[in-house]
């Protein structure tokens, strides 16, 4: 049996909620399943009140659905959530690119084109790594544009983005994200801000292609067991 996870007494509302957030966030807890005050309780080993609190901290994230004195239930985004959740994304991270674009020194350009370089090394092998170096170069152009009202609308997507991208999300090609955020790269270095633009939001609306795809195929493999198995035989 797995040890218990410990929680620390003088918090016991933030602990639980600090502890089932990571469990959602990393797709230990998946999207769809119910959470339950009586199993959260038993498994933490505290009260029903502290857990009850930490199920609306989670609900005033977005990450859960509150159904009563029953729990709660981990968001499941629709195909249209998530497509709504990326154009949103695409036109934010356009405008932070915009007014960052014309207050970037030589030594952010330099930086910029570090972290370019990093993901080009991370193609294989390590893919939190290769992620965490994703989030740096969107955020590189956040942090860049000065704008508090830009950085806490991104943030709010932030939690949402992770979701949909744990578990089901694997990048297919990390040489095509590497590449085609070197192509962002040289259009800043050659002072195109126009394709810049273009390219930074033509490669957000990929990976919400991509990942709406690698949804539905987990979708129906999981609706169809037997199916996924004989496609996996005939290709082994």
């Amino acid at each position: 049996m797995a040890p218990k996870p410990y929680i620390a007494r003088n918090t016991l509302c933030e602990q639980i909620y600090l502890h089932l957030r990571e469990q959602i966030l990393t797709g230990r807890i998946k999207q769809g399943e119910h959470l339950t005050e009586l199993a959260i309780s038993r498994d933490t080993n505290v009260s029903a009140t502290p857990v009850r609190e930490a199920l609306r901290l989670l609900h005033g994230d977005g990450l859960v659905e509150l159904n009563g004195r029953r729990g709660a239930k981990v968001i499941q985004p629709s195909e249209e959530d998530v497509r709504h959740a990326f154009a949103v994304r695409r036109e934010l991270e356009r405008l932070a690119l915009r007014e960052a674009f014309s207050v970037l020194t030589r030594q952010d350009l330099d930086e910029l084109k570090a972290l370019s370089d990093r993901m080009m090394g991370l193609t294989q092998g390590d893919t939190q790594a290769f992620f965490q170096a994703d989030w740096d170069f969107h955020h590189f152009f956040v942090s860049r544009a000065n704008n508090s009202w830009l950085e806490s609308f991104l943030a709010s997507l932030k939690d949402f983005l992770q979701i949909v991208r744990n578990p089901n999300y694997k990048d297919t090609s990390p040489h095509k994200t590497a590449r085609e955020h070197l192509a962002v790269v040289e259009a800043i270095l050659a002072g195109d801000i126009g394709e810049a633009e273009r390219l930074l939001g033509a490669h957000i609306d990929r990976v919400c292609t991509d990942i709406l795809e690698q949804t539905r195929q987990t979708l129906r493999g999981e609706a169809d067991p037997a199916s996924t198995r004989n496609a996996a035989s005939r290709s082994a």
